[in-house]
């Protein structure tokens, strides 16, 4: 058996070297030409899909930089990631990709939106963090009334405030909506 073995070895490998290389150019070929959906000569955009929602590098990027600034804030402006430490960065980074088009996808599907009335009383109840840094005094403590008078200037720009309450209303609805769904009898408990 072991002489078989011994005698067939060069043919398996060689069976094997030759998938491998096919397999190389297939995927490699397949990601030249497909998934961007760009016109010739730009570069690809998209770096995955979940479901038929496109990913672009631009929201990797932006969520990796959003959990580097994360740490930053935690140990410093001077840290140094490990390669384990970028690794997983780049595997959560990702994760949150995943997340963020799956979680769009459900408020897509149960129709979930947003109403100006429901966003101007969440912005009022809840401040964007820069926000509230902003309006805190000396004292440590957040001047509501201020943030209420900024909030009701009409000279000001709160094009940027509007676009975060937009973007995190829906979740928030859809959070609500499956909490309210969940129910645990007395002998789960």
């Amino acid at each position: 058996m072991l002489k078989q073995l011994r005698d067939n070895t060069k043919t398996i490998l060689w069976i094997v070297v030759v998938a491998f290389v096919v397999s190389i150019f297939a995927v490699w070929g397949m990601n030249q030409r497909g998934g961007g959906g760009g016109q010739p000569g730009e570069p690809n955009n998209i770096i995955g899909s979940v479901d038929g929602i496109e990913i672009t590098r631009q929201t990797y990027a932006n969520n990796f930089q959003e959990l580097y600034a994360n740490i930053r804030q935690q140990r410093g402006d001077d840290v140094r990631l490990s390669d384990t430490e970028s690794y997983m960065l780049s595997e959560q980074a990702w994760e949150m990709c995943i997340q963020k088009a799956i979680i769009a996808r459900e408020i897509d599907k149960m129709g979930i939106t947003v109403t100006d009335n429901e966003l101007v009383s969440f912005l009022r109840r809840n401040p964007h963090p820069t926000l509230r840094q902003m309006f805190t005094g000396e004292d440590g403590q957040f001047d509501y009334q201020a943030y209420l008078q900024a909030l009701s200037n009409p000279e000001a720009d709160w094009t940027e405030l509007e676009r975060w309450g937009r973007s995190i209303l829906p979740e928030m609805k859809l959070e609500t909506m499956l909490s309210s769904q969940v129910n645990v009898s007395e002998s789960e408990i």
